[in-house]
């Protein structure tokens, strides 16, 4: 007859065997990747080959600036809040960029004047 639940030295050991699991910088960067084509898939519906190829055609750049993202972190899928539709791959500055001027046209037209402006 199976046991309905673990005792407690069993419960101690799973979570030592976790601990030691994690500490493995190895298994840690396997868990991060899973989580993030977890969310891929989850927030934007992408495969993880989705996001190779979009990668691939952008040359592992971003799709404004056209550099690897300065904080050495994954580009950010760009995205339409309205109709949901993936746009591209950006660095982290020009998606926060983007999305302060609510993906606004006319406020980014604006800001481009005034830089001329006193530029």
């Amino acid at each position: 007859m199976l046991k309905k639940y673990q005792t407690e030295k069993t419960k101690e050991n799973d979570r030592q065997r976790a601990r030691v699991w994690y500490a493995n910088p190895i298994n840690k960067g396997r868990q991060l990747e899973r989580q993030f084509f977890n969310q891929l898939k989850y927030n934007y519906g992408l495969s993880m080959k989705d996001f190779s190829e979009m990668l691939n055609i952008q040359n592992g750049v971003c799709m404004i600036c056209k550099k690897v993202c300065s904080s050495g972190q994954r580009l950010s899928v760009d995205h339409d809040h309205k109709t949901g539709k993936n746009r591209g791959l950006l660095c982290r500055k020009c998606n926060s960029g983007l999305g302060l001027f609510g993906d606004s046209v006319e406020l980014l037209q604006k800001a481009i004047d005034y830089l001329k402006f006193y530029a």
